[in-house]
């Protein structure tokens, strides 16, 4: 519908004005033959001039008349285009006794009541009872002008749940009734994005504060943003240093305690002329400490807004990684020098580890496959474990185990050691396999053998010519005797001296044993 404008109310008002003389003039024309109006207008009588005025101020009167009835309309019909077609609800409310007067579909819909029900209702029926007190308190500083805006209202709906809104408010007038006009707006789900937000930035809080790394963030500028307490308690910085959020004062008192001073800062001047790039060093103290320092821009929707530094003391962990490596280092050195074969194997008889003497005499490759690094392959030359294998049995028991063998495959008598090897439970992971080559042990026991079987020979031998000259003594000596006892011309002295001869080559032969 198209309404009157000023514009066009005084355009009808003038209009009507030289209508009212157009049609005087005709009449006094056509009518009563006279042409004098003219003459009347510069030379008018009082009383009619009066008259004149009058019907001109009544022509006015009318057309504005018309013009502020339309334009009442106006307003009624944008207000009530405004009332219904609101996004927001509305309700207007007697600020004397609280009730409503009227509402929009948009404040039934929220409510989950009808136009006709909110009419009869008030300010107590859609607020919970425990929040009646605030939200009265909050109505009537509205309705005294004293704020226009009630934020985190709890409204309560037809079936009991409770929603929150934003009521902006504007005291009104209608037919002489003070009232309040409230525009509804329901906050709920951003209430809840502020919450989960709340608890976002609780819990980011309490991260960085609970974290072993010292964090410093900075502005774009270089500026301190945030901190942790952590990064006051690495550094060492008092809180009036920090309090003053001065970065050069905090330079100053960072510089002297490092090593590198001048590193420090050329890393970070590095950094801030290239704000994307991300950094890890690591930092020694004066004192011993060593820092690890990492640091990376801070972003938000892509863009590069400042950059968090990370600071973490690794004095011990660095200690620690020495000592390992040197007990590691000193491991390993023992565990070559061992002349025997040692060799590590887990549950499926595969090598994982061996010393230098067992990758020498193996000929162990550098195969990363341990499908193909079988102990029994490189020790024995077969793809299944030998008979009597002490590495089965020291698997199958979880007891160590010894065996020894001569090995064609490699041309030596080993002797093997099975060793079980534990997890922190106690379930075997595998063993430890020690084989030596008691090869030459074993021609030194062969000889050793030889040489007690000599000795018990050689002791025997002794005992028998012993007693073998005892006996060839006293034949020697008896022989001897006959043979002076006889005449030169017995025959028997023939036979002495052949039995004093037998002598003589049986006690050389007991001398040569």
């Amino acid at each position: 519908m198209e309404f009157m404008s000023r514009s066009k109310a005084i355009s009808i008002g003038i209009g009507c004005i030289a209508l009212y003389f157009i049609i005087e003039t005709s009449i006094d024309t056509l009518i009563f033959k006279e042409n004098n109006f003219i003459n009347r207008i510069l030379h008018p009588d009082l009383k009619e001039l009066w008259l004149h005025l009058s019907t001109i101020l009544i022509i006015i009167f009318a057309v504005f008349a018309v013009y502020a009835a339309a334009r009442k309309k106006e307003s009624k019909e944008m207000f009530r285009a405004f009332f219904e077609g609101a996004t927001d609800g509305i309700l207007l409310a007697d600020r004397e006794n609280k009730m409503f007067i009227m509402g929009n579909k948009k404040i039934a819909q929220m409510l989950g009541y009808t136009l006709d029900e909110i009419t009869g209702m008030g300010i107590m029926d859609i607020h919970p009872t425990a929040d009646l007190p605030f939200v009265i308190e909050q109505f009537e500083r509205q309705a005294r002008g004293e704020i226009t805006v009630a934020v985190d209202i709890p409204v309560m709906r037809k079936d009991g749940s409770v929603f929150y809104a934003v009521i902006s408010a504007t005291p009104v007038s209608l037919h002489g009734r003070n009232c309040l006009m409230g525009i509804f707006r329901d906050v709920t789900e951003r209430k809840k994005a502020e919450e989960m937000l709340k608890q976002a930035l609780s819990l980011q809080i309490a991260v960085v504060e609970s974290t072993t790394d010292g964090i410093l963030v900075v502005d774009k500028h270089g500026k301190i943003a945030s901190f942790n307490k952590k990064f006051l308690e690495l550094w060492r910085i008092p809180d009036s240093v920090i309090a003053s959020r001065d970065d050069k004062q905090s330079l100053n008192f960072i510089l002297p305690q490092l090593k590198n001073p001048s590193g420090f800062i050329s890393k970070v001047e590095e950094l801030y002329s290239q704000p994307e790039a991300e950094s890890f060093d690591t930092l020694e103290f004066r004192d011993g400490r060593t820092f690890e320092r990492y640091s990376r821009p801070q972003k938000i929707d892509g863009n590069t807004i400042g950059r968090v530094w990370s600071f973490r003391d690794v004095t011990d962990r660095k200690q620690t990684e020495e000592e390992l490596f040197q007990t590691t280092q000193d491991w390993q050195d023992t565990f070559n020098s061992i002349t025997d074969m040692v060799t590590v194997h887990d549950k499926d008889f595969n090598i994982i580890h061996a010393n230098k003497a067992a990758e020498k005499i193996l000929g162990l490759p550098l195969i990363k496959d341990l499908t193909e690094r079988k102990c029994f392959r490189f020790y024995h030359g077969t793809e299944l474990p030998p008979e009597r294998c002490p590495s089965c049995s020291c698997l199958k028991t979880g007891e160590p185990a010894t065996f020894e063998i001569f090995e064609p495959h490699l041309n030596m008598h080993i002797e093997i050691r099975a060793i079980p090897r534990f997890d922190s439970s106690h379930n075997i992971i595998g063993l430890i396999h020690v084989v030596r080559d008691i090869t030459e042990h074993r021609k030194l026991e062969a000889q050793l053998q030889q040489s007690q079987k000599m000795e018990a020979v050689g002791t025997l031998t002794g005992g028998i010519a012993h007693d073998f000259n005892n006996i060839l003594t006293a034949i020697i000596g008896y022989g001897n005797i006959l043979k002076m006892k006889l005449e030169k011309e017995s025959p028997l002295l023939g036979y002495t001296d052949q039995i004093l001869a037998s002598a003589d080559r049986a006690a050389n032969l007991t001398q040569s044993l």
